[in-house]
C-alpha cells in the first residue's frame, strides 16, 4: 500500500516537539517521586504536562491530519491561527510550572481557546455542505470541542468564589470527558476512515457506522458516570450506566467492522493495538458504572484515574496519531514506538496493579516509583526517537 504523503511534515515537527515537552515534565514528576522535589511547585509541573499533552500536542497534531485528509488549504489565515496556538501553548509550557493556576498562565489558555473558536468555526464553515460520514464525525467532534470548553470559563469563578469544592471538579470532569470523548474520539474516527476511503473506495465501514452512531448516543449519558464519586442519585446511576452499555453495545459492531476492513487497513498490528487499547478504555468506563467502584477509584486517584487518562492520551489519542501520521520505517521510527508502547504498557500495569493492590490488599510492587520513573524514561526515549525519525527526510 502507498503511504500517504503528509503535506505539512515540517509542521508536524511542532507538536512533536511539545510531546517530547510533556513527556519531559512527566519524567521530571516521576523523578520527584523517587529522589524528592527538584522544582518548587508539584502542581504546577502536573499542570503544565496535561495542557501541554491535550493542547500542545494532540490538538495541534488533529488540526494538522484534518487539513491533510480532508485536504482543506492551510492558507494564510490558517498559518496565522495555528501560529498564535503554538505560542501560546509555549506560554503555558514555561509559565504553568512557575506560576501554576494564576493569572499569566491562564490569559494564554483564554487566549488559545478563543483563537481555537476562530479556528475550527472556519473549519466548519470549509466543510459546510460536504458529504459522507466521516464528515458528519469531523463535525460532531468540533461541536464537542465547543461543549467541553464551556466548562473552562466556569473553572476561574469557581475557584475564585468558592475553592476546589465539588463543583469545580465536576466541571474539570466536563471538560475532560466532553475533549476526550467527544472532540478526540470522534476526530481521529472521522481521519481514520477517511484514511481507509482513500486508501481503498471499496472499503465497507456499515459495522463501524453503526458502532460510532451508538458511541454518539453515549457521549452525554457516559458524563454522569463522572459524577458518581459524590452521588448516587438513581437517575444519574440510571442515566450514566445506559450510556455505558451502548458504547459496550459499540465495541460488538465496531470489532466487526475492523476484522471485515482488516484487508485495506494500514499497518493493522498498530491499529489491532489501538483497537485492544480502546476497547479496555470502555469496559472500563462499563465497570465504573457501578458507584461503589467509581466511588473507590476516585479514593484511589493517583493510580487508577491516572491510568485511565495515560490509556487514553498515549495509547488512544497518540498512537492513532503516529498511525494516521504514516511514518517511515527508519530504524529510530521503528525503535521510538517500541520503547514507547513499552513504557506505556510498563507504566499502565503498574498503576492499575498498585491501585488494585491497595483496594484488596494484595502484596504491592516494591520499587513502585523506580519502575514507574523507568517506564516514563522508555516513553520519553521514544518519543525522541519518533522526532529524530520525523527530522529525517524522507
Amino acid at each position: 500500500m502507498i503511504e500517504k504523503k503528509m503535506t505539512n511534515n515540517k509542521l508536524f515537527l511542532i507538536p512533536l516537539v511539545f510531546f517530547a515537552s510533556s513527556a519531559g515534565l512527566g519524567l521530571l514528576i516521576r523523578f520527584s517521586q523517587v529522589y524528592g522535589p527538584v522544582f518548587t511547585g508539584f502542581q504546577n509541573l502536573l499542570q503544565a504536562h496535561s495542557h501541554v499533552t491535550f493542547l500542545g500536542w494532540g490538538f495541534l497534531a488533529v488540526l494538522l491530519l484534518i487539513h491533510d485528509y480532508f485536504e482543506i488549504t492551510f492558507d494564510k489565515k490558517y498559518k496565522w491561527f495555528w501560529s498564535i496556538l503554538v505560542l501560546t501553548v509555549m506560554g503555558l509550557l514555561i509559565f504553568f510550572p512557575i506560576y501554576g493556576y494564576t493569572l499569566i498562565p491562564i490569559s494564554f489558555l483564554v487566549l488559545f481557546l478563543l483563537v481555537s473558536y476562530f479556528y475550527l468555526g472556519r473549519l466548519l464553515n470549509c466543510i459546510q455542505g460536504a458529504q459522507g460520514f466521516e464528515y458528519s464525525l469531523l463535525r460532531f467532534g468540533i461541536y464537542y470541542y465547543f461543549l467541553s470548553s464551556l466548562a473552562v470559563w466556569f473553572v476561574p469563578v469557581v475557584l475564585l468564589k468558592f475553592g476546589k469544592n465539588i463543583l469545580y471538579y465536576d466541571l474539570v470532569y466536563f471538560y475532560l470527558h466532553f475533549l476526550y470523548n467527544g472532540f478526540f474520539v470522534f476526530v481521529l474516527f472521522s481521519l481514520f476512515i477517511k484514511s481507509l476511503l482513500l486508501d481503498r473506495t471499496d472499503f465497507e465501514y456499515q459495522y463501524i457506522k453503526k458502532g460510532l452512531f451508538l458511541i454518539n448516543l453515549a457521549v452525554i449519558p457516559t458524563f454522569f458516570l463522572s459524577v458518581y464519586w459524590h452521588t448516587s442519585n438513581s437517575i444519574v446511576v440510571a442515566v450514566g450506566s445506559a450510556g455505558a452499555v451502548f458504547q459496550m453495545l459499540a465495541l460488538l459492531f465496531l470489532s466487526k467492522g475492523l476484522v471485515r476492513g482488516k484487508a485495506a487497513i494500514f499497518r493493522p498490528q498498530l491499529i489491532y493495538l489501538i483497537a485492544a487499547i480502546f476497547s479496555i478504555k470502555i469496559v472500563l468506563q462499563f465497570l465504573s458504572a457501578h458507584p461503589t467502584l467509581a466511588q473507590n477509584a476516585i479514593g484511589l486517584k493517583p493510580f487508577f484515574v491516572v491510568g485511565y487518562l495515560h490509556l487514553f492520551t498515549i495509547g488512544f489519542l497518540s498512537l492513532i496519531i503516529f498511525w494516521l501520521m504514516k511514518l517511515n520505517t527508519s530504524i529510530a521510527n521503528k525503535s521510538g514506538l517500541v520503547l514507547l508502547i513499552l513504557g506505556f504498557v510498563v507504566t499502565e500495569v503498574l498503576l492499575f496493579y498498585q491501585g488494585s493492590a491497595i483496594w484488596f490488599n494484595l502484596p504491592p510492587v516494591e520499587y513502585f516509583y523506580k519502575l514507574l520513573l523507568w517506564g516514563s524514561f522508555s516513553m520519553f526515549l521514544g518519543i525522541m526517537l519518533i522526532l529524530l525519525g520525523r527530522s529525517i527526510k524522507r
